[in-house]
């Protein structure tokens, strides 16, 4: 049950009761620099699901396995308080809310981890902090406190946090909230840049069809906690099979996605 050295994340039978919803045999797998979509309305388990891969919410049944470990659950067995750290340092999440630290500058923020979890020197994380600083475009930005910077410049902050571990998996919770499409769209090409030159692999949760068309090569889709629709994102999109599926398109306004033109990076100015 050991994944390939490519895999770095395999889900199988995933399952999590609770009062309000009901996460129903989930089963994905994330490759060395792979995105991976998952999509649907809101309220559907997307969340819940992210939340699961970080073992933030036990799943009660089902199999996980990582590059360190595998996981088996059964509802009953509990899960040492060091196993889990070890486990969300490998698979990070980064929430909607960025949930960065206010009293620290964002440079402070992204090289928390490196001193703390990874015991590095203190020149090392300053220079791993220098290089994803410059690859998400936050340099100019690095000694401002966090509640000072722009939406965009918090939730990359927040993703530069999480990849200063150098983490298998990053669990990207609605990256674009709360942005407009030209700086949305930047800031996935930065993001998925810095994780592709990692090796890092990322599982983006969005509502939005353009984004998951976009950042992703494979996409699950879900409805009331179960995934009812799985493929590569073109073939998800271009010819949805659920009417899931096809009214998430239709409330987007979205037509045939594969002819639709892709902005690429290099095409609007900078934020």
């Amino acid at each position: 049950m050991n994944p390939p050295n490519d895999f770095l994340l395999r889900v199988s039978g995933l399952t999590a009761r609770m009062p309000y919803l009901t996460i129903r045999s989930v089963s994905l797998d994330v490759v060395r620099g792979q995105a991976v979509g998952i999509m649907g309305a809101s309220g559907s388990g997307k969340s819940t699901l992210l939340r699961m891969l970080a073992l933030f919410i036990k799943p009660t049944g089902g199999w996980m396995s990582t590059r360190e470990r595998v996981w088996e659950f059964d509802g009953s067995s509990s899960i040492a308080p060091n196993a889990l750290t070890a486990h969300r340092r490998r698979v990070v999440y980064v929430s909607q809310a960025n949930t960065l630290w206010p009293h620290l500058t964002l440079r402070e923020n992204i090289e928390f981890g490196p001193r703390r979890v990874l015991h590095l020197r203190h020149d090392e994380s300053h220079a791993r902090a220098d290089m994803l600083l410059h690859a998400l475009d936050l340099h100019h930005v690095a000694a401002s406190r966090t509640w000072t910077v722009s939406g965009g410049e918090a939730r990359r902050g927040a993703v530069a946090r999480a990849l200063a571990l150098e983490p298998d998996v990053i669990l990207l919770d609605e990256p674009e909230t709360g942005l407009d499409p030209i700086r949305a769209a930047r800031q996935m090409d930065l993001i998925l840049t810095t994780c592709e030159r990692a090796g890092t692999g990322a599982v983006i949760v969005s509502h939005n069809p353009s984004t998951i068309l976009r950042a992703t090569t494979v996409t699950h889709v879900v409805h009331a906690g179960g995934v009812v629709e799985s493929g590569p994102t073109k073939t998800v999109l271009n010819c949805p099979g659920h009417p899931e599926t096809q009214a998430l398109l239709a409330a987007a306004g979205a037509g045939v996605f594969g002819s639709a033109p892709v902005i690429r990076k290099e095409t609007y100015e900078a934020s």
